[in-house]
């Protein structure tokens, strides 16, 4: 099905998040729900690195999806972070949480 890695760095004294996500290790209902946000923020025509400016103490992100034989990463700033990718990051950085 889909893998999807996830990782969080910065923010202030902020522990640094790296996960993956095995899709066929979960939950039908929560494979489905990551599978619809993925689609949702159209991630394989995302940017891989949208243009940003740093902003100290804010969060980077770096989401790389392998669906098949498609795989893509994008790595943003939380201040550079288009609007349709926020779900999923806001998503993955739940379940980081209850890892």
């Amino acid at each position: 099905m889909a893998k999807i890695t996830f990782e969080r760095s910065g923010g202030f004294l902020e522990p640094s998040i790296e996960f993956t996500l095995n899709l066929d290790t979960v939950s039908s209902h929560a494979a489905q729900r990551m599978l619809y946000l993925i689609e949702d923020a159209d991630f394989f025509n995302l940017p891989g690195s949208p243009a940003s400016k740093l902003v100290i103490d804010e969060f980077f992100y770096t989401v790389t999806v392998e669906a098949g034989s498609n795989r893509h990463s994008v790595a943003v700033s939380e201040s550079a972070m288009p609007d349709a990718l926020r779900p999923l990051v806001d998503e993955l950085s739940s379940i980081a949480l209850f890892a």
